[in-house]
Order: structure tokens, then C-alpha cells, then sequence
């Protein structure tokens, strides 16, 4: 999404990627404070579940934007973001071009958002914006978890796997670190 030039079917998939993937990312937590093996893990989901939920003016780019636009997009085909056309010696937005002159170096685009609380902003950087905000939601249940979100874990019972000794260890932990 961050070429020179986007083509509508290039950015639309990965809009709706984006969107949803991370609008997924958070609806999770309910899933999760339900069923993780890990019952610091679990009640530490339902904590921060209930921190976006109830408090909805702090957490925009959650309720504003990933839940708007993934259920927009989904739901009813329509997207806040949209490609805008400029001249690119004066910046002025400038018509779409046509095909003769589509990869004329006279034009610049750049996604922005259309409607909403995000209104005229990047959509890029929206995006950015939201990708850093959901990965703070999820680094902050591991680190009141105190889970290291990087140590290896049993996929079945979730629990630590034991360090390995000896040389085959010390080669495994060492290509590990690298």
C-alpha cells in the first residue's frame, strides 16, 4: 500500500485486510477471556475487553474506525477511505487521470479518509495509527499477564518449553537468538 502509484484492486484488498484483520485482532479478546489455557492470560483479556467497551471516548480508532469501516466494507460495500488525485507541482486535487495519461509523472494519489471521525486524514496513517494501537492492547494483557509474549509455549497446555541443555541446546538456543 505504500507504492508510488495504487491501483483501485491493489489497496481495496488490502484495506479490507487491514481493517479486518485488526478489528479481529480485538474482537478476540472476548473469545479469549473465555477460553485461554492461561488463567492470568484470560482474566487479563476480559480486563482490557472491558477498558475498550466501557470506555468507548478513549479508544477511537477501536470503536470509530476498525468497527465502522470493517462492518461498512462488509456489510455494505462502502469505504470511508478513497484514492485522491493531485497535481503533483501544485498539490491541488486534479480529476482522476485519464488512461494516456494514468502513469504520468503530472499526477500524485494518495488515500484518504472520506467520512467519520477520521475524516481528511491519511488512510494509511489511520491504518498505522490502529495497527500500533493494537498492539499496545495486546502487549499490555501479556505484560499484566507477566507472560513474555516471545518465550515458546506448548500449544496444548500452554506451558513454557523447558530450555535445552547440552550442545544440540546450546546450537538450537543460539540459531534461535540469531
Amino acid at each position: 500500500m505504500e507504492q508510488d502509484s495504487l491501483l483501485l484492486r491493489d489497496w481495496k484488498i488490502h484495506w479490507v485486510a487491514s481493517c479486518t484483520l485488526l478489528r479481529t485482532a480485538i474482537d478476540l479478546f472476548k473469545a479469549d477471556a473465555k477460553n485461554c489455557l492461561s488463567h492470568s492470560l484470560r482474566e487479563e483479556f476480559r480486563n482490557e475487553w472491558h477498558k475498550i467497551s466501557d470506555d468507548r471516548d478513549q479508544h477511537p480508532i477501536f470503536w470509530k474506525f476498525l468497527r465502522e469501516e470493517r462492518n461498512n466494507i462488509i456489510h455494505e460495500y462502502r469505504w470511508s477511505a478513497y484514492e485522491r488525485y493531485f497535481d503533483a507541482e501544485s498539490g491541488e486535487t486534479a480529476s482522476p487521470p485519464g488512461l494516456l495519461t494514468l502513469t504520468s509523472e503530472n499526477y500524485g494519489s494518495e488515500l484518504k479518509i472520506r467520512t467519520g471521525h477520521f475524516e481528511g486524514q491519511s488512510a494509511l496513517g489511520v491504518i498505522d495509527e490502529a495497527t500500533g494501537w493494537v498492539r499496545a492492547r495486546i502487549m499490555a494483557v501479556f505484560e499484566r499477564a507477566n507472560i513474555d509474549p516471545d518465550e515458546r509455549r506448548n500449544v496444548v497446555t500452554f506451558t513454557v518449553e523447558p530450555k535445552r541443555d547440552g550442545l544440540l541446546g546450546n546450537l538450537l538456543q543460539e540459531t534461535k537468538e540469531d
